[in-house]
Protein backbone atom coordinates (compact mmCIF):
# COMPACT_ATOMS: atom_id res chain seq x y z
CA UNK A 1 0.00 0.00 0.00
CA UNK A 2 1.90 3.37 -0.69
CA UNK A 3 2.49 5.72 1.66
CA UNK A 4 0.41 8.99 1.74
CA UNK A 5 2.56 11.89 0.39
CA UNK A 6 2.17 14.46 3.02
CA UNK A 7 3.71 11.72 5.49
CA UNK A 8 6.66 11.43 3.38
CA UNK A 9 7.29 15.14 3.32
CA UNK A 10 6.97 15.45 7.16
CA UNK A 11 9.62 12.98 7.11
CA UNK A 12 12.03 14.68 4.49
CA UNK A 13 11.82 17.88 6.61
CA UNK A 14 11.82 16.60 10.30
CA UNK A 15 14.63 14.04 8.85
CA UNK A 16 17.82 16.41 8.77
CA UNK A 17 17.02 18.42 12.50
CA UNK A 18 18.02 17.34 15.39
CA UNK A 19 16.34 16.81 18.09
CA UNK A 20 15.57 19.31 20.28
CA UNK A 21 16.91 18.72 23.80
CA UNK A 22 19.86 18.01 21.92
CA UNK A 23 20.63 21.50 20.31
CA UNK A 24 18.98 22.70 23.94
CA UNK A 25 21.60 21.17 25.71
CA UNK A 26 24.49 22.25 23.39
CA UNK A 27 23.80 25.51 23.42
CA UNK A 28 23.39 25.82 27.05
CA UNK A 29 26.98 24.18 28.00
CA UNK A 30 28.19 26.28 25.32
CA UNK A 31 26.62 29.32 27.36
CA UNK A 32 28.27 28.09 30.58
CA UNK A 33 31.65 27.72 29.77
CA UNK A 34 31.60 31.04 28.12
CA UNK A 35 30.81 32.42 31.34
CA UNK A 36 32.97 30.22 33.53
CA UNK A 37 35.98 31.30 31.13
CA UNK A 38 34.72 35.81 31.66
CA UNK A 39 34.29 34.95 35.65
CA UNK A 40 37.78 33.45 36.17
CA UNK A 41 39.40 35.92 33.78
CA UNK A 42 37.34 38.42 35.77
CA UNK A 43 39.28 37.12 39.30
CA UNK A 44 42.34 36.43 37.64
CA UNK A 45 42.40 39.80 36.52
CA UNK A 46 41.06 41.13 40.14
CA UNK A 47 43.49 39.46 41.73
CA UNK A 48 46.14 40.86 39.91
CA UNK A 49 45.33 44.40 40.38
CA UNK A 50 45.37 43.20 44.44
CA UNK A 51 48.41 42.11 43.95
CA UNK A 52 49.92 45.12 42.12
CA UNK A 53 48.47 47.33 44.61
CA UNK A 54 49.86 45.38 47.70
CA UNK A 55 53.20 45.45 46.38
CA UNK A 56 52.74 49.45 45.63
CA UNK A 57 51.85 50.26 48.93
CA UNK A 58 54.51 48.37 50.30
CA UNK A 59 57.13 50.45 48.40
CA UNK A 60 55.09 53.34 49.28
CA UNK A 61 55.33 52.60 53.24
CA UNK A 62 58.92 51.67 53.52
CA UNK A 63 59.96 55.09 51.03
CA UNK A 64 57.86 56.92 54.23
CA UNK A 65 59.48 55.25 56.61
CA UNK A 66 63.35 55.62 55.13
CA UNK A 67 62.28 59.57 54.27
CA UNK A 68 61.00 60.29 57.91
CA UNK A 69 64.58 58.20 59.57
CA UNK A 70 66.15 60.65 57.56
CA UNK A 71 64.71 63.44 58.44
CA UNK A 72 65.03 62.55 62.25
CA UNK A 73 68.67 62.41 61.46
CA UNK A 74 69.16 65.47 59.52
CA UNK A 75 67.24 67.41 62.80
CA UNK A 76 69.61 65.26 65.30
CA UNK A 77 72.60 66.98 62.97
CA UNK A 78 71.00 70.51 62.78
CA UNK A 79 70.89 70.54 66.80
CA UNK A 80 74.20 69.76 66.78
CA UNK A 81 75.49 72.10 64.64
CA UNK A 82 73.06 74.91 66.24
CA UNK A 83 75.17 73.29 69.31
CA UNK A 84 78.35 74.46 67.74
CA UNK A 85 77.50 77.69 66.18
CA UNK A 86 76.92 78.72 70.14
CA UNK A 87 80.21 77.76 71.48
CA UNK A 88 82.06 79.17 68.68
CA UNK A 89 80.41 82.37 69.70
CA UNK A 90 80.75 82.00 72.85
CA UNK A 91 84.90 81.20 73.34
CA UNK A 92 84.51 84.02 70.89
CA UNK A 93 83.41 86.69 73.04
CA UNK A 94 85.31 85.44 75.75
CA UNK A 95 88.70 85.31 73.01
CA UNK A 96 87.63 89.46 72.60
CA UNK A 97 87.29 90.17 76.26
CA UNK A 98 91.02 88.80 76.95
CA UNK A 99 92.51 91.00 74.09
CA UNK A 100 92.41 93.87 76.50
CA UNK A 101 95.92 94.60 77.49
CA UNK A 102 97.05 93.78 80.99
CA UNK A 103 100.36 94.73 82.02
CA UNK A 104 102.62 91.36 82.97
CA UNK A 105 103.77 91.22 86.62
CA UNK A 106 107.10 92.38 87.65
CA UNK A 107 109.82 89.84 88.58
CA UNK A 108 110.08 91.07 91.78
CA UNK A 109 106.39 89.18 92.45
CA UNK A 110 108.00 85.83 91.14
CA UNK A 111 110.86 86.24 93.36
CA UNK A 112 110.97 84.23 96.69
CA UNK A 113 109.24 85.76 99.36
CA UNK A 114 111.13 88.33 101.82
CA UNK A 115 111.95 87.95 105.29
CA UNK A 116 111.13 90.67 107.97
CA UNK A 117 115.15 90.49 109.21
CA UNK A 118 116.31 91.59 105.85
CA UNK A 119 114.00 94.12 105.28
CA UNK A 120 115.66 96.52 107.32
CA UNK A 121 119.52 95.48 104.94
CA UNK A 122 117.20 95.62 101.27
CA UNK A 123 116.11 99.02 102.40
CA UNK A 124 119.82 100.37 103.12
CA UNK A 125 121.06 98.36 99.96
CA UNK A 126 118.40 100.20 98.01
CA UNK A 127 118.64 103.94 99.07
CA UNK A 128 122.11 104.74 97.46
CA UNK A 129 120.39 103.47 93.87
CA UNK A 130 120.08 107.08 91.58
CA UNK A 131 117.57 108.61 90.24
CA UNK A 132 118.77 107.54 86.38
CA UNK A 133 119.19 103.84 87.30
CA UNK A 134 115.55 103.53 88.29
CA UNK A 135 114.41 105.59 85.38
CA UNK A 136 116.48 103.19 82.93
CA UNK A 137 114.57 99.66 84.62
CA UNK A 138 111.21 101.34 84.69
CA UNK A 139 111.82 101.85 80.80
CA UNK A 140 112.90 98.33 80.72
CA UNK A 141 110.24 96.65 81.75
CA UNK A 142 107.38 99.06 80.00
CA UNK A 143 109.33 97.90 76.99
CA UNK A 144 109.47 93.90 77.53
CA UNK A 145 105.77 94.49 79.27
CA UNK A 146 104.50 96.29 75.38
CA UNK A 147 106.05 93.45 73.76
CA UNK A 148 104.93 90.52 75.92
CA UNK A 149 101.68 92.09 74.93
CA UNK A 150 102.08 92.52 71.81
CA UNK A 151 102.99 88.42 71.52
CA UNK A 152 99.90 87.85 73.14
CA UNK A 153 97.42 89.96 70.98
CA UNK A 154 98.66 88.69 67.95
CA UNK A 155 98.17 85.19 69.36
CA UNK A 156 94.61 86.28 70.33
CA UNK A 157 94.08 87.32 66.79
CA UNK A 158 95.44 84.36 65.48
CA UNK A 159 92.91 82.35 67.67
CA UNK A 160 90.31 84.58 66.63
CA UNK A 161 90.71 83.86 62.61
CA UNK A 162 90.62 80.32 63.37
CA UNK A 163 87.20 80.71 65.98
CA UNK A 164 85.95 82.90 63.20
CA UNK A 165 87.02 80.06 60.22
CA UNK A 166 85.01 77.25 62.60
CA UNK A 167 81.94 79.24 63.10
CA UNK A 168 81.37 80.20 59.24
CA UNK A 169 82.10 76.56 58.29
CA UNK A 170 79.41 75.88 61.13
CA UNK A 171 77.08 78.08 59.27
CA UNK A 172 77.93 76.30 56.22
CA UNK A 173 76.82 73.06 57.14
CA UNK A 174 73.57 74.58 58.82
CA UNK A 175 72.93 75.93 55.73
CA UNK A 176 73.23 72.21 53.83
CA UNK A 177 71.37 70.49 56.79
CA UNK A 178 68.67 72.74 56.18
CA UNK A 179 68.46 72.32 52.10
CA UNK A 180 69.03 68.48 52.82
CA UNK A 181 66.02 68.77 55.56
CA UNK A 182 63.72 70.64 52.83
CA UNK A 183 64.25 68.29 50.04
CA UNK A 184 63.64 65.10 52.45
CA UNK A 185 60.52 67.02 53.18
CA UNK A 186 59.53 67.50 49.55
CA UNK A 187 59.73 63.86 49.03
CA UNK A 188 58.03 62.86 52.23
CA UNK A 189 54.68 64.96 51.04
CA UNK A 190 55.29 63.53 47.89
CA UNK A 191 55.01 59.82 48.90
CA UNK A 192 52.18 60.63 51.29
CA UNK A 193 50.24 62.01 47.99
CA UNK A 194 51.25 58.99 46.27
CA UNK A 195 50.36 56.92 49.22
CA UNK A 196 47.40 58.44 49.59
CA UNK A 197 46.38 58.07 45.64
CA UNK A 198 47.43 54.21 45.69
CA UNK A 199 44.80 53.88 48.72
CA UNK A 200 41.83 55.97 47.05
CA UNK A 201 42.65 54.21 44.18
CA UNK A 202 42.29 50.68 45.92
CA UNK A 203 39.05 51.46 48.24
CA UNK A 204 37.76 52.14 44.62
CA UNK A 205 38.63 48.93 43.13
CA UNK A 206 37.13 47.11 46.17
CA UNK A 207 33.60 49.23 45.46
CA UNK A 208 34.03 47.79 41.54
CA UNK A 209 34.36 44.50 42.93
CA UNK A 210 31.19 44.56 45.55
CA UNK A 211 29.29 45.57 42.72
CA UNK A 212 30.70 42.97 40.26
CA UNK A 213 29.51 39.95 42.90
CA UNK A 214 26.37 41.19 43.37
CA UNK A 215 25.72 41.78 39.56
CA UNK A 216 27.24 38.67 39.24
CA UNK A 217 24.50 36.90 41.90
CA UNK A 218 21.76 38.42 40.41
CA UNK A 219 22.64 37.36 36.56
CA UNK A 220 22.98 33.90 38.39
CA UNK A 221 19.67 34.10 39.89
CA UNK A 222 18.03 34.96 36.42
CA UNK A 223 19.50 32.27 34.72
CA UNK A 224 18.58 29.61 37.47
CA UNK A 225 15.16 30.90 36.14
CA UNK A 226 15.58 31.02 32.92
CA UNK A 227 16.61 27.86 32.64
CA UNK A 228 13.99 26.08 34.66
CA UNK A 229 11.13 28.09 32.43
CA UNK A 230 13.01 26.74 29.53
CA UNK A 231 13.34 22.97 30.75
CA UNK A 232 9.55 23.24 31.75
CA UNK A 233 8.60 24.68 27.90
CA UNK A 234 11.22 22.12 26.24
CA UNK A 235 9.35 19.10 27.95
CA UNK A 236 5.99 20.67 27.22
CA UNK A 237 7.28 20.64 23.59
CA UNK A 238 8.52 17.03 23.56
CA UNK A 239 5.01 15.84 24.79
CA UNK A 240 3.12 18.04 22.41
CA UNK A 241 5.31 16.18 19.33
CA UNK A 242 4.98 12.97 21.13
CA UNK A 243 1.73 13.24 21.00
CA UNK A 244 1.40 14.48 17.66
CA UNK A 245 4.06 12.06 16.48
CA UNK A 246 1.72 8.81 17.39
CA UNK A 247 -0.74 10.23 14.63
CA UNK A 248 -0.84 10.14 10.46
CA UNK A 249 -2.25 12.14 7.98
CA UNK A 250 -1.14 15.56 6.18
CA UNK A 251 -3.57 17.51 9.24
CA UNK A 252 -0.72 15.64 11.53
CA UNK A 253 2.08 16.79 9.63
CA UNK A 254 1.15 20.21 9.14
CA UNK A 255 1.13 20.91 13.05
CA UNK A 256 4.16 19.18 13.33
CA UNK A 257 5.39 21.71 10.91
CA UNK A 258 4.29 24.55 12.89
CA UNK A 259 5.03 23.03 16.40
CA UNK A 260 8.39 22.54 15.00
CA UNK A 261 9.07 26.55 13.82
CA UNK A 262 7.57 27.88 16.54
CA UNK A 263 10.27 26.01 18.90
CA UNK A 264 12.93 27.02 16.35
CA UNK A 265 11.77 30.56 17.18
CA UNK A 266 11.61 30.25 20.58
CA UNK A 267 14.96 28.93 20.44
CA UNK A 268 16.58 31.75 18.39
CA UNK A 269 14.62 34.35 20.23
CA UNK A 270 15.99 33.13 23.50
CA UNK A 271 19.13 32.81 21.95
CA UNK A 272 19.51 36.54 20.61
CA UNK A 273 17.90 37.68 24.36
CA UNK A 274 20.42 35.69 26.10
CA UNK A 275 23.18 37.39 24.12
CA UNK A 276 21.66 40.88 24.44
CA UNK A 277 21.89 40.42 28.06
CA UNK A 278 25.44 38.88 28.13
CA UNK A 279 27.32 41.61 25.77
Amino acid sequence: MPRPRGSELAHQRQSPRPPLHLRSTASSDANSIYRDAINRRSKLDDLHEQRNRGSKEADLEKKLSETLEGVKKMKEQLALAEAAKRDAQNELEKKKKLVIFNPPVGEHENSPPIEEDNISSLTTDLSPLSPATSDVGSSQLLEKSLIEGRENKDEEEVEIKKIRAMLESTLEKKENLRKDAEELARKLAVAEEDLRRSRAMGERLMMKLQAGEEEKASLEAEMKSLRVQADQWRKAAEAAAAVLASCDGPATADRTGLTDKFMGDYEHGGRKWWNQKIW
